[in-house]
């Protein structure tokens, strides 16, 4: 399927708050990058959407750590040659009445069983960046069939890297910069689950902040309940720094621009097994 209705939350963050049914209005539909490759494919999307009378669309144009649109970050995907998808798709959508978001693949960043083969990919030129399990494997190193069994997507960045932030957002900002879109849409703005984010950089920084080590939760005596509080809340902290950090700057420098995030729908699942306290 290359159009998908949206099943999970989507989170508006605006600089007023939204109503239930403001939020319940909106209607949009998500676009996977595979449906941008070419005008044709984009043609069909945009008439189906305005046909199913949504009010706009949820493009993936940055997907596995590449770009669906002229990037000066992002290296770019392998789409028609002298074809910028994410252009065609909003001069093809306006007409028609739908709003275009751009969604962008925030700590995910690659996902096929092959690494990228592109230099320039995060996969490549930075991994440290990644998240590690606890014994100090990175995502990086999984295969597809380890990551199918440990509830892991792919190779995923970490929140608690201050230039993961840094990097989301420029590319936040490039899009908003070069393209007339409605908004900007997170997905995988989360931790995959529990067993992740124990890279060095992230212990450390905890570390220092707390005195506790993070990897003694699995050490099998004694009560690390205040451990287990403070890793938690930490993890969150990381994640929802990532959205203040996109947020700060598209508030800045595009205020029009409305920032959205997919989110896992059950507020207690959100927190306590993705560290994403949406609420």
């Amino acid at each position: 399927m290359v159009i998908r209705s949206i099943f999970k939350l989507i989170l508006l963050l605006t600089s007023t708050m939204c109503t239930m049914a403001q939020v319940c209005d909106c209607r949009y539909f998500w676009v996977v990058r595979d449906a941008l490759e070419n005008p044709e494919s984009i043609d069909s999307i945009v008439d189906r959407a305005a046909e199913a009378g949504a009010n706009g669309i949820i493009v993936q144009v940055a997907g596995r750590g590449e770009a669906y649109y002229w990037s000066s970050i992002l290296p770019e995907a392998s789409f028609q040659e002298n074809f910028d998808p994410l252009a065609y798709t909003i001069a093809r959508a306006r007409p028609r009445g739908l709003e275009v978001h751009a969604w962008v693949n925030a700590f995910l960043v690659w996902s096929a069983s092959n690494p990228p083969e592109d230099s320039t990919h995060v996969w490549h030129s930075h991994p440290d960046w990644f998240m590690t399990d606890r014994f100090n494997r990175s995502t990086r190193d999984y295969t597809r069939d380890e990551c199918d069994r440990n509830g892991l997507v792919g190779a995923t960045l970490s929140p608690a890297v201050p230039e993961v932030r840094g990097f989301i957002a420029d590319i936040a900002v490039e899009i908003a910069a070069n393209y007339n879109v409605d908004g900007i849409h997170l997905d995988y703005i989360r931790y995959p689950n529990p067993s992740f984010g124990f890279e060095t950089r992230s212990t450390g920084a905890f570390f220092l902040k707390s005195g506790f080590d993070p990897l003694d939760i699995f050490q099998r005596h004694g009560d690390n309940k205040q451990l287990e509080e403070a890793w938690a809340l930490w993890r969150r902290d990381q994640v929802t720094c990532t959205v203040e950090t996109v947020r700060s700057v598209l508030r800045s420098e595009y205020p029009d621009v409305l920032l959205s995030c997919a989110v896992m729908a059950d507020p207690f699942e959100a927190e306590t097994h993705y560290s994403c306290d949406w609420q």
